[in-house]
């Protein structure tokens, strides 16, 4: 089996494009995020979430999206090369906090069942565990700010609070993965030297596969914090 590799991180980071170098520098393999297995993001339920009933539903929508990208996932690690995932299980569930933090009267949130749903799923291995992590970040909020033309289906997103909050709790959730010597953190600004900088840090992480029993402890101590 290969090495799965989550590259993370808020909204504008750079996961996309750095993965998309990598992929034309190195070959590697990759499964791309959620927008690549939906027609359109008219798809999405409707947010904010007007009633318990969508805010629950958003959470399936998402679990059912990763399952598909699971089928993927599975077929490309079994071809015992690097695999590169862009976002994991961690992106719903901080979207569901933030959600949460967010809402206004006559709002509903999913937190606790987005939290529930996928360690459920990951215990009972129908979503793999990455088994490292990549965590890259603007290089600073003027950076961040010089990308938000792009379209992206929460407004919430987009907001400086947002960045603040994403880029706090990627940090201390991802932690877990840093006292097990299985995380990387880059900075981005998407200049031609600094694309080639990442994406060669990248190709030379090396690390095994997780094992069954870790994967089981690094879930519940992920889940303990997140």
């Amino acid at each position: 089996m290969s090495l799965i590799c989550s590259i993370e991180g808020h909204a504008f980071a750079g996961k996309t494009t750095l993965i998309n170098h990598l992929l034309q520098k190195y070959g590697l393999k990759a499964v791309g995020e959620y927008d690549a297995y939906v027609t359109n993001t008219d798809e999405y339920p409707p947010h904010p979430h007007l009633s318990q009933e969508i805010a629950l539903q958003d959470v399936d929508f998402f679990a059912w999206l990763d399952q598909k990208r699971e089928k993927d996932i599975r077929k490309y690690s079994a071809q015992n090369s690097a695999l590169l995932i862009d976002r994991s299980f961690l992106s719903l569930i901080l979207f569901q906090k933030y959600t949460k933090q967010c809402k206004q009267s006559g709002e509903y949130d999913a937190y606790d069942y987005s939290k529930s749903c996928y360690k459920k799923l990951l215990l009972e291995d129908r979503l793999s565990l990455p088994d490292y992590m990549v965590y890259i970040k603007t290089r600073n909020l003027e950076t961040h700010h010089s990308r938000l033309r792009r379209e992206i289906s929460s407004a919430l997103l987009r907001q400086d609070d947002a960045y603040i909050f994403f880029n706090t709790e990627y940090k201390r959730v991802l932690d877990e993965y840093k006292k097990i010597n299985r995380l990387l953190t880059l900075e981005s600004d998407n200049t031609i030297y600094n694309l080639d900088e990442n994406a060669k840090s990248i190709n030379n992480i090396s690390a095994n596969p997780l094992t069954k029993s870790e994967k089981s402890g690094l879930i519940e101590r992920i889940f303990g914090v997140i």
